[in-house]
């Protein structure tokens, strides 16, 4: 979990939030070591009460959830917070009482022909499973659901017949990820950069096919990609024959994102999906113009930044196309993008989060 978007979505807000509640965070022993380092971070940077950590069997996975629900209703909370969770059967085991004070946030809603058309069969289960949407109106009567974009808001209310829907964004750290100046080995103009997992939904292929055709009108483009490793993507720069405008760099340290963020001129994603895409608004949070695909949760950043550019297919001119015109109106995208991101920051968000929390804890103390 500490590793993914979603450990990330957590660990921003939770630690604004241990000032003002006694806060557990449950984990799987596997991310024992990160859980530790981060509850250590939070202890001696924030100085405040401790963050109780909950390592628990998640081998197999199903285990997880039994001993979640085990523990909660043996203890004494007044909030469950759930991310990305078989929602159904953990409420289904937990007291009344509790499903009535329980959030949950899906971060994941992609619908099954996507899932299908790249091949993804372990996703296509997930959303078979969710396509039981009789079991999630049940829980959507007592739970609380959290949206992290208005599409997601939307899917929940229509999907599940949700009533009680708050949005709260994803946060991002804007203190980290901000404007500064850097000095690079990487030389090139204009410099893409690209920030996610490599896999078939997120249009990396795309974005090689494209540099096919921004090399003819830039010469030194080069496209950056930060998120992991695939050898499939090596070999198709190879046979398009960019392989000298592309540099795929696989994981990198926060330390290192926000350099690529700050020497890069674009931060592009060409994904078919989006919930709500945490680099483009960390990418805006270093004033960095962003294109992307008009597609979900992207349109809603599209629309409302004033940073950025969208594209509806395939095709490498358009896109090349989108490219020059985030560079003919770069200072205006730039200065939209950091102000745009600033609605995103921890602080901003943590507030929201504190607001709902102090609100189903007044109810709790009157149960």
């Amino acid at each position: 979990m500490f590793r993914t978007a979603v450990g990330i979505y957590i660990k921003e807000y939770v630690k604004q939030l241990v000032a003002h509640f006694d806060i557990t965070l449950a984990f799987s022993l596997s991310d024992a070591k990160e859980a530790i380092i981060y509850s250590r971070f939070v202890d001696e940077s924030f100085n405040r009460q401790p963050l109780h950590l909950l390592p628990l069997h998640s081998s197999p996975s199903i285990h997880f959830y039994f001993n979640l629900a085990r523990h909660v209703n043996g203890g004494d909370y007044d909030i469950i917070d759930l991310h990305d969770c078989p929602y159904p059967l953990v409420v289904r085991l937990l007291s009344n009482n509790l499903a009535n004070r329980t959030i949950i946030t899906p971060h994941f809603m992609t619908e099954c022909s996507l899932r299908l058309r790249f091949h993804q069969k372990q996703n296509v289960m997930h959303d078979i499973v969710t396509g039981l949407d009789l079991q999630y109106r049940i829980v959507a009567r007592c739970a609380v659901f959290v949206a992290i974009s208005e599409y997601m808001k939307g899917v929940i209310k229509r999907r599940w017949g949700a009533k009680r829907v708050v949005l709260i964004p994803n946060p991002v750290d804007t203190d980290v990820f901000r404007p500064m100046k850097v000095s690079s080995e990487i030389r090139g103009f204009p410099i893409l950069l690209f920030v996610g997992r490599p896999r078939p939904t997120k249009g990396i292929e795309v974005l090689i096919n494209v540099m096919r055709v921004l090399r003819k009108r830039y010469p030194g483009s080069k496209l950056i990609v930060v998120g992991g490793e695939n050898p499939k993507l090596v070999k198709l720069a190879k046979a398009l024959r960019v392989e000298d405008n592309v540099m795929l760099l696989g994981e990198a340290s926060i330390e290192r994102l926000v350099e690529l963020y700050n020497l890069c001129d674009i931060v592009i994603t060409a994904s078919y999906w989006e919930s709500f895409c945490r680099p483009i608004i960390e990418g805006m949070s270093c004033g960095k113009p962003v294109v992307c695909r008009y597609v979900y949760a992207n349109v809603e950043h599209v629309e409302n930044s004033g940073a950025a550019i969208g594209f509806k297919s395939d095709d490498p001119y358009e896109i090349v196309n989108a490219i020059e015109k985030a560079l003919e109106n770069y200072d205006e995208l730039s200065k939209n993008a950091r102000k745009y991101a600033l609605k995103f920051d921890s602080k901003v968000i943590a507030g929201k989060w504190l607001k709902l929390y102090k609100l189903l804890a007044e109810n709790a103390s009157k149960v």
